[in-house]
């Protein structure tokens, strides 16, 4: 059996919360270094041993901002490796975008956690059809993102994380919040 972990997917667990920097399709049960970036900047103590998958993805716009930044890595260094203080800006910057204040640690599920209640009323209104592969998703009148997914199954498991991660760039620009 294959495990698929796909960039951006948010890791919980261990000193910090992290997303992947890029897709990587495992063996299940196998060990592998993969590439992730923090997105939780005050927190240095073990919570768990062991890193979880979360129900959560980064937002698109910073997935593409991380994507950009792994892409310049990988041509000058050939590293995976995303800026990590550009990340940590980004995620303050959304922070302040969305109206929320600090939280202790400025981690990105801290954020996610004070909009649940409002991004699952939102995903409610969105359903995904039957062998559905792709989506492109508009905000505010303009193309915000295209995912695919080779496989029904692997975007039907993924779909709502997928969902939610556009409603958290949407909010920046309703005025829900």
């Amino acid at each position: 059996r294959m495990v698929l972990m796909m960039d951006g997917e948010e890791l919980v667990g261990a000193k910090q919360n992290r997303v992947l920097n890029v897709t990587v399709l495992l063996p299940a049960h196998s060990e592998t270094v993969i590439p992730v970036s923090c997105v939780e900047q005050g927190r240095w103590s073990n919570r768990s041993r062991e890193f979880t998958s979360s129900r959560r993805a980064i937002s698109p716009d910073l997935k593409k901002k991380k994507a950009r930044s792994v892409r310049n890595s990988l041509r000058a260094f050939g590293s995976f490796a995303a800026a990590q203080g550009m990340v940590w800006q980004e995620i303050d910057a959304k922070f302040d975008r969305m109206g929320s204040p600090p939280s202790p640690t400025m981690a990105l599920s801290d954020l996610y956690e004070r909009h649940q209640d409002v991004t699952e009323e939102f995903l409610k209104a969105f359903h995904s059809v039957n062998y559905q592969i792709s989506m492109i998703v508009f905000i505010d009148g303009k193309v915000s993102g295209v995912e695919l997914l080779g496989r029904f199954h692997a975007f039907k498991k993924n779909y709502a994380k997928l969902v939610q991660s556009y409603i958290m760039d949407a909010l920046e620009t309703t005025e829900v919040n």
